[in-house]
């Protein structure tokens, strides 16, 4: 039988409750680990949940919208043809809403099961702008929002990536920036190419974001303004779809904002001028192009 002095059982001791102290310590930080997922989850839980409310409020209330109008234009013969006419405008920007929420939709249920494939065309930037700046027409006009270009604005601008996928990012990007800006100010636009990049900056005169939500609003379901009746301020997907497609597409987006002083949303996406079809990959950004005051 092994005898031990007495100093040689006080260090086993020592050995053996500093083996617990360790022990004690790793289990307090998974314990800990597992507060901050469970909490997370609930809070996952809670975004899904209001996500689910303003997506149900963004697709049920243009489509009763269409309903109730398409409805009396079949109904009521004594309508004149200018009565008509505006409901028929009604009718259409509301589908025109319809399908910009489905599109977000269907494209984030798209990233989500990894089924997303990037394909590269030639096509132009300034005319796919313009496109865009049409199909809102209606939702600019009724804002009393106007669309300010910068003085390098280019007439025309080939480059080739996903015409698809840009087109969703600047819709998104755009809307935002109208429904953001105050009534009756801007939404600046500006293009810039450089060392086969483009640069595109959507500035907004609204009320501006704190620099501590500047990540926060490209996760998914986040929105600033929780209530869920709050009407045009959409469910929380577009904002990270378009980081998601701009990563596929090698680029990235930065955003320049303070609360009261508007925001900035600047992307950039490379030109893929010698590039087949296939998955695109993220890239980092550069610097922003303009101050909010060199637009206004």
């Amino acid at each position: 039988m092994t005898s031990f002095t007495d100093q040689q059982l006080i260090e086993e001791l020592q050995r053996r409750i500093e083996q617990r102290r360790q022990a004690y310590d790793e289990l307090e930080q998974l314990n800990q680990t597992l507060r901050q997922v469970n909490q997370k989850l609930i809070e996952a839980e809670g975004l899904k949940t209001n996500f689910l409310s303003n997506a149900r409020n963004e697709i049920i209330n243009p489509l009763t919208s269409i309903i109730s109008l398409s409805e009396s234009l079949s109904a009521d013969e004594n309508l004149s043809m200018d009565q008509i006419r505006r409901r028929a405008a009604v009718i259409h920007q509301e589908a025109v809403q319809l399908d910009f929420q489905w599109h977000n939709i269907f494209a984030s249920a798209e990233i989500e099961a990894g089924e997303v494939m990037v394909e590269y065309y030639d096509f132009d930037v300034i005319q796919l702008l313009k496109e865009i700046a049409t199909k809102f027409d209606k939702t600019t006009a009724d804002r009393n929002v106007r669309f300010v270009y910068a003085a390098s604005f280019p007439e025309k601008l080939i480059i080739r990536s996903d015409p698809q996928k840009l087109q969703l990012i600047l819709e998104n990007l755009i809307m935002n920036a109208v429904q953001q800006t105050y009534h009756g100010t801007a939404v600046g636009i500006s293009v810039d190419y450089k060392d086969e990049t483009l640069t595109i900056a959507v500035a907004d005169q609204g009320a501006g974001i704190d620099s501590a939500d500047h990540a926060r609003i490209f996760d998914r379901f986040v929105r600033l303004n929780t209530a869920v009746a709050t009407p045009g301020q959409g469910h929380g997907l577009g904002l990270p779809l378009t980081k998601s497609y701009l990563e596929l597409l090698g680029g990235s987006i930065k955003l320049q904002s303070q609360r009261d002083h508007g925001s900035i949303f600047t992307l950039q996406i490379p030109d893929q001028k010698n590039k087949a079809n296939s998955n695109g990959a993220a890239a980092h950004g550069q610097d922003f192009l303009f101050d909010p005051s060199e637009l206004f």
